[in-house]
């Protein structure tokens, strides 16, 4: 389930014209490219409420009641990049992440620029915190109903 939210993260920022790679498995990084690598850095699961309700969707028309938890997540977003100018990106990754409307984003701190070695390329540690709603179930609801909108 986690690992189905760090995909959705890479695939928005490639979307976006961001070139983003999931962390693990690790995978040779172009040197010549700024690239953002996405992982987990934290998470605590918790329920949602009673029952594990989380609300109601629509899905081709039809109302669904959702089940499952909700996820306060501490996400990883190191920018590897060919020089130490990375405020660009830093930008762009925020309004990208803004915009994911499964992820509700509390903060984002990006830490200092410093040459990594081992990538031989320049590190910027980034971590989002989000709170993300982990969809268990879907269920169509039985009967007929009327949704009031005030």
């Amino acid at each position: 389930m986690l690992d189905g939210v760090i995909n959705n993260i890479v695939a928005s920022l490639e979307s976006s014209g961001i070139n983003a790679v999931k962390k693990y498995p690790a995978v040779a990084l172009d040197r010549d490219k700024t690239v953002v690598c996405v992982f987990l850095r934290s998470a605590t699961i918790s329920a949602s409420g009673c029952g594990n309700y989380i609300g109601l969707c629509s899905e081709n028309g039809i109302i669904k009641e959702m089940l499952g938890s909700r996820g306060k997540l501490g996400i990883g977003l190191d920018i590897y990049g060919p020089s130490p100018n990375c405020d660009l990106i830093k930008e762009q990754l925020w309004e990208c992440l803004a915009g994911i409307g499964s992820l509700s984003i509390k903060s984002f701190d990006a830490g200092e620029i410093c040459y990594d070695s081992q990538s031989e390329m320049y590190r910027c540690e980034c971590t989002a915190t989000a709170i993300a709603c982990l969809v268990r179930q879907i269920g169509e609801l039985e009967g007929s109903f009327e949704l009031e909108v005030g």
